[in-house]
């Protein structure tokens, strides 16, 4: 299964499973300004690129497991200070599917603790 579909079916089921959610609003919102995409992992993204983050997963020496990450860029709008950030312990890698999914659950979690996340959307997008 490819990274968007994993990601899109765990953005889906959630969205169905808590759709009155203040997480179910944050995604509706981020779908709403990005009318142009209709892939859920194609906004995350995209909103993700122009706020100077990155998240895929790396594959460990184990062949076929996997560790989340999330990559803070040079100039990124959170200020955070440029690098990498393993999601799980190194030590426990987990499949390409469990990846994706996680991914897609930290990146709507993290997203929504940013404080002036409606005025990134209004100015970046």
């Amino acid at each position: 299964m490819q990274k968007d579909k994993i990601f899109n079916k765990c953005i889906d089921l959630f969205l169905k499973e808590q759709p009155d959610s203040s997480a179910s609003q944050f995604i509706k919102l981020i779908i709403d300004s990005h009318p142009q995409y209709r892939n859920y992992h194609t906004i995350f993204d995209d909103l993700c690129y122009k706020i100077g983050l990155g998240f895929y997963g790396v594959e460990s020496i184990k062949k076929n497991y996997y560790i989340p990450v999330f990559k803070y860029y040079p100039d990124n709008i959170l200020e955070e200070e440029p690098r990498e950030e393993f999601l799980i312990n190194k030590n426990y890698p987990i499949s390409f599917k469990k990846v994706y999914t996680y991914l897609a659950k930290e990146i709507v979690y993290r997203l929504m603790r940013i404080k002036n996340i409606n005025q990134i959307l209004n100015n970046q997008i």
